[in-house]
Order: C-alpha cells, then sequence, then structure tokens
C-alpha cells in the first residue's frame, strides 16, 4: 500500500467500528419501540384484526427474505465470496433490520443477537474489504461477526471470546489484535449513545448500566450454603437431559420446513402468528418475545412455571425452524432461567425457602449452564456471567458445572444446537439459487467482493 492507502486504511480502522456501533444502537434502540406497538395493538384493536396483522406482518417478513434471498446468518457472506457471486450489503442489512424489528412484533422467542452479528459483520466487510487480501476475508468476517457479538451483549469480553470459540482453528494474533482495537472503538461508540439517550430520556446516567446490560441483580450465598451443591448438581443434570431432548426435536421438526415447497412456508407463516397470537390471548405473555421478563417473574407458583416452561418449549422448538430472522443466544438463556426459577419455586413452596439473593444466583447460573451445554459455547457461557452483575460468585459456579458437563456432553451431545442445524441444512445452502429466486443483481448497491 502506497502512503494514500495506509492512511485511508487506518482512517478506516478508527471510523468503521464508530459506524457499526451507530448501526447497533439504531437497532436497540428500535426493539423497543416495536414491541411497544405490538402491546398498542393488543389493547386497541380487536383480537382478530391483531391475529391478521400479525399474519400479515410475518407474511411481509418472508417475502422479503424470499425477494433478497436472507438467512440472515454471517456464514451467507461466506458463501457469497466461497462462490464468487454479486452481493448487495447495504441493502442486505436493511432487509435483515427489518426482518428483525418483524420478529420482534410477531412475539417469536427469538433474539437480536444474530441479526446484529450479520449487519456489523457485513458492515464491516463493506468499509474494509479492499485492504484485505482474498484469503484474508474470511478472518474479516470473523472479527466483524465477534464485534457484532459484543455490541449485541453489551459485553466485549464476549466478543473476544466468541472470536476465540467460534474460530479457534483459524486463530491468528495479528487479527486479534486489531479485533481488540476494533470492539474498544465500536463498544465505546455504543455505550456512548446509550448514555446520551439515557440522560435525554431520563435526565440521568448510571455509568455501569451498560456492561451489566442484562441484568444487574444482587448475588449471595446467603444461609443456603448447605444446599449448594445439592442444588447446582440437580440443576446440572436437568439441563444436561433438556439440551438433548430439545436439541433432536428441532432437527426432527425441522424436516417438516423445507424451504423448497410453498406449502412449509405457508405452514410456517401461519404457526407463527398462530402461537403469538394464542399464548398472548389466553394470558401467556411470558412465553412470547425474548422471554428477558422471566428473571424477574418471582411471584409465579411452580405449577404455573411449569406450564409456562412446557408452553415456550414448544414455542421454541417450531420457532427455531421458522424462516424468520433472529438468534437463539437469549432464548436458549432463558430457558435455562426457567429451569432455575423452577427450582426456585418447588423449595420455597415445598421444602426449605431460599434466600432473595441466593435465588438469584441459581437462576442466573441455570441459564448460562444451560446455554453452555445445549450450544456447546462453553467459554462464551462464561464469558456471559460479565453481563450478569458481579461475576465473583457466577464465574466459580459456571466453570466448575460446565468442566463437569464437558465430558459426558462430548458423547452425548456431539454438536451443539446451532450446529446441528448448519450440518442438517448443508444441503439447502444454495437452494434459493437453484430455485432462481435471485433473478437479477442489483446493480446499485452491489459490490464484487471477490
Amino acid at each position: 500500500m502506497n502512503k494514500k492507502e495506509k492512511a485511508l486504511y487506518i482512517f478506516l480502522l478508527i471510523v468503521a467500528p464508530i459506524c457499526l456501533g451507530i448501526l447497533s444502537f439504531l437497532f436497540q434502540f428500535t426493539i423497543p419501540y416495536c414491541l411497544q406497538f405490538t402491546n398498542w395493538l393488543w389493547e386497541n384493536v380487536p383480537h382478530y384484526a391483531y391475529f391478521l396483522i400479525l399474519l400479515f406482518l410475518s407474511l411481509v417478513e418472508i417475502f422479503v427474505i424470499w425477494l433478497d434471498n436472507l438467512h440472515g446468518d454471517i456464514n451467507d457472506i461466506e458463501d457469497y465470496l466461497r462462490h464468487n457471486l454479486p452481493y448487495s450489503p447495504l441493502l442486505d442489512i436493511v432487509s435483515v433490520f427489518i426482518c428483525a424489528c418483524i420478529t420482534f412484533m410477531i412475539g417469536l422467542p427469538l433474539d437480536g443477537d444474530l441479526p446484529t452479528i450479520f449487519m456489523v459483520g457485513t458492515l464491516f466487510v463493506v468499509m474494509l474489504h479492499r485492504f484485505f487480501k482474498r484469503y484474508q476475508r474470511h478472518t474479516m468476517i470473523h472479527m466483524g461477526a465477534s464485534i457484532g457479538f459484543a455490541l449485541a451483549f453489551h459485553n466485549p469480553i464476549a466478543g473476544i471470546v466468541h472470536y476465540f470459540e467460534e474460530y479457534r482453528h483459524r486463530f491468528k494474533w495479528k487479527p486479534f489484535f486489531l479485533l481488540l482495537l476494533e470492539i474498544v472503538i465500536a463498544y465505546s461508540t455504543l455505550t456512548g449513545l446509550c448514555f446520551l439517550k439515557e440522560y435525554l430520556l431520563e435526565g440521568k446516567v448510571n455509568p455501569f448500566a451498560f456492561f451489566y446490560e442484562l441484568f444487574d441483580v444482587e448475588l449471595s450465598f446467603g444461609n443456603n450454603v448447605s444446599i449448594f451443591f445439592i442444588s447446582f448438581g440437580i440443576i446440572l443434570i436437568i439441563c444436561c437431559l433438556l439440551s438433548f431432548v430439545l436439541n433432536k426435536a428441532v432437527i426432527f421438526f425441522r424436516d417438516y420446513f423445507d424451504p423448497k415447497t410453498w406449502l412449509s412456508v405457508i405452514l410456517c407463516v401461519v404457526l407463527a402468528s398462530a402461537f403469538a397470537y394464542s399464548l398472548r390471548r389466553f394470558d401467556f405473555e411470558l412465553a412470547i418475545g425474548m422471554g428477558e421478563e422471566l428473571f424477574e417473574a418471582r411471584d409465579l407458583l411452580s405449577s404455573e412455571l411449569i406450564i409456562l416452561f412446557a408452553l415456550r418449549i414448544v414455542f421454541i422448538i417450531f420457532a427455531f425452524n421458522f424462516f424468520h430472522i433472529g438468534g437463539r443466544t437469549v432464548p436458549s438463556l432463558m430457558l435455562g432461567a426457567l429451569i432455575g426459577q423452577i427450582f426456585v419455586a418447588i423449595c420455597n413452596e415445598y421444602f426449605t425457602p431460599l434466600d432473595h439473593s441466593f435465588a438469584n444466583l441459581v437462576i442466573i447460573c441455570s441459564a448460562l449452564i444451560y446455554l453452555g451445554v445445549s450450544m456447546k459455547v462453553y467459554l462464551i457461557a462464561v464469558s456471559l456471567s460479565f453481563s450478569f452483575g458481579n461475576p465473583l460468585f457466577i464465574l466459580p459456579i459456571v466453570v466448575i458445572a460446565l468442566l463437569i458437563a464437558f465430558f459426558p456432553m462430548k458423547y452425548i451431545l456431539p454438536l451443539g444446537l446451532n450446529e446441528e442445524i448448519e450440518e442438517h441444512d448443508e444441503h439447502y445452502h444454495f437452494i434459493l439459487y437453484a430455485l432462481n429466486f435471485r433473478r437479477h443483481p442489483k446493480k446499485y448497491l452491489s459490490i464484487h467482493i471477490i
């Protein structure tokens, strides 16, 4: 590179993560308004009209996915690179943004981490691809994905660990140090914008609120040290068994949602709307959406939590197979949290009541343990401990539990849920191209990244 190109490269290394932070902020800023819009519709329109609106939104999302040939997965970019295909990154970012917002409005149990990873990773590729050689661009995509993961969870440590765990077989130190710089700038931008939003809307700023964005709760062992080992032993066994059953159920039903047939597409649209409407109609609102409210559902009886757990499992099995855009990390966390909630409720109702701070610890550790064993992302689960408040209590428990589960789960469940889905879908990678869904290149926003 000559001096001019080097100067441009350094300039983009600073500007690119700032743009990534702004994009992530806009997405996270929009999500609450999508949820408020859905709640407003439920309260102000007839129920049959609400169902029809959900049906229409679901159709719109599927149509956008069909029109733009989207999967909402960062691996799409690798496919385009590998097959030297014309690519429309900016249009795809807008499409994923719209589709993810619709997913939230419908109430599917999917989260925003996968759309954030896709949008951030794609924008990172767009801004810096010219400075990377062909064999280096896969590394660049991986870096963008890890930046997106850090921004999605407001956790820079999780982004760094994501890069190491997901791409350890292609790990290189030079891109890693560059990743550290990009994560620091992008995260600082996102955090600064969040501070500004809080100040403008509420007139105050909590300087620690955004690193511990998910839940900042009081944690301690309290007076329950005597049942500590029993509690987490039972929870670990339940998490391992449930992860095996749920993963196999998701893959079993995946064959019924074949993107090659219009019947599957129509079934997906109708079921997504029907599930979300029915659960809200019968007052099971905690079973829809990402489920972040489950951490605060302390007034429910164990029987109510078990029913909620069963409904959410059924909804998740189908939602993970729908064609809608969304991630699986937070729904898996919340499923683990429900296991902890049920355990706490049973102890309080039938055995020794647990201290509130110890109950928080049980629920959070249960969520992280389930995520680790079901997705086979042990290091990521540990790194997310920093998103739940004081990690001094959480880290040792989660690390020990996942170490115990590692070897038996290696044989019981060789692949995590995302890996099983990717392996199952291997023969669908370019099915949309085979069906000629993309009939012509998009000339306006297209670039050839090769």
